[in-house]
């Protein structure tokens, strides 16, 4: 048993200085990639690895350049670190060391959303365009209460009582799984108001369903998503 565990003592020290070797074959010496830096610092010693470590345990960096001390007049006393979150240009320059950890984003996972009660919704409209290019969305909960930022004008409250009775209607008796993703006309013009609606409706099993749709005019939209369309408090 001891002679077994001497090995594998033996084993591991030998596989440290291989695991360096391996990562530092991911260093490219002699070069520098400029650009898409989001956060910097100086290093503790002059060891590139530091600063491929530094990229390696956060989820934002993509790629490092890592700056040699005392490289000519001017250069730093201190080895310079840059972790960017994206992939610049490779350029020579004897200054400098880089690497790429990510070839993609980091995309943290969606937490799970928590069941809803069957019957719940949300509906976002949203309008821009035409020829003063503005901007407006609305927010409609199923219990009334809305938001609208209309051509930048703040507003909060709660949808009269009968007009959320029609929206609800409209809302659940809707088959927006049958939508079209557009109902805009092909020929477009600039002066046209796009609007564009994100629903989000709670099913009878308690899971969360969304559904999207855009247009410029009623015309060719389905008879359940033009109810809906017609319900909303202008």
């Amino acid at each position: 048993m001891k002679h077994i565990l001497v090995a594998r003592l033996i084993l591991v020290i030998l596989l440290l200085p291989l695991s360096h070797a391996a990562l530092a074959q991911k260093l490219e010496e002699n070069t520098d990639r400029h650009g898409g830096d989001y956060r910097d610092f100086d290093l503790p010693s002059p060891d590139p690895m530091l600063c491929h470590k530094a990229c390696v345990d956060d989820h934002q960096c993509m790629a490092f350049t890592y700056l040699k001390p005392d490289t000519g007049p001017g250069s730093p006393q201190v080895a310079h670190c840059w972790l960017k979150d994206g992939v610049p240009d490779a350029k020579k320059d004897p200054k400098f060391v880089s690497g790429v950890v990510r070839t993609k984003p980091y995309v943290p996972p969606e937490k799970p959303r928590p069941p809803g009660t069957p019957g719940e919704w949300k509906l976002v409209e949203t309008a821009s365009g035409g020829l003063a290019g503005r901007h407006s969305t609305l927010t409609i909960t199923s219990d009334g209460h809305f938001t609208s930022n209309k051509w930048g004008k703040h507003e909060d409250g709660t949808v009269p009582a009968a007009t959320l009775a029609k929206l609800n209607q409209a809302i659940l008796g809707a088959k927006p799984a049958a939508w079209k993703e557009d109902y805009s006309p092909s020929e477009r013009c600039c002066d046209l108001v796009f609007e564009s609606l994100h629903l989000e409706v709670c099913g009878a099993d308690g899971k969360w369903r969304t559904y999207g749709t855009a247009w410029v005019f009623y015309q060719n939209m389905p008879a359940d998503l033009e109810a809906i369309v017609r319900a909303i408090p202008s």
